[in-house]
């Protein structure tokens, strides 16, 4: 089954001054073209001048290999894509309190090579700290 392939990257408007001076996004009949398609080209995952949307964020969810639970002071990696080699991946972590992290480290995703789970017990104590 194939679907939700990402067809626009970027709205395709187009910058435009307004009579008033401001600057807005145009499209599809701001110009008195007809026919048009109305908003059809402002569907894309970044705004046109490349912000990110809240969909960027879904996407970027979505297409991530691995997720990452935390429940009850556990931290869970699930490699959720068999084809994906994650043996340069880490995460990097830290500990704040009060506004200064007070513990930092690094902790490696090498041995996750196929899909399955790697669960830490404690919290710190599945972190190694550099």
């Amino acid at each position: 089954m194939l679907g939700g392939f990402i067809w626009e990257w970027a709205d395709e408007g187009i910058f435009k001054k307004t009579k008033d001076g401001k600057t807005m996004t145009a499209y599809g009949g701001d110009f008195g073209d007809v026919p048009n398609r109305g908003a059809f080209s402002v569907k894309g995952i970044v705004s046109s001048d490349r912000k990110t949307t809240p969909k960027y964020f879904e996407v970027k969810q979505v297409y991530s290999p691995i997720r990452i639970d935390y429940s009850d002071g556990s931290l869970r990696f699930v490699k959720l894509d068999e084809h994906t080699d994650i043996s340069n991946y880490r995460v990097l972590w830290n500990i704040t309190e009060n506004g200064k992290i007070t513990k930092h480290g690094i902790m490696s995703l090498s041995d996750l090579t196929t899909t399955q789970e790697k669960i830490g017990g404690n919290l710190l104590d599945c972190l190694s700290t550099n």
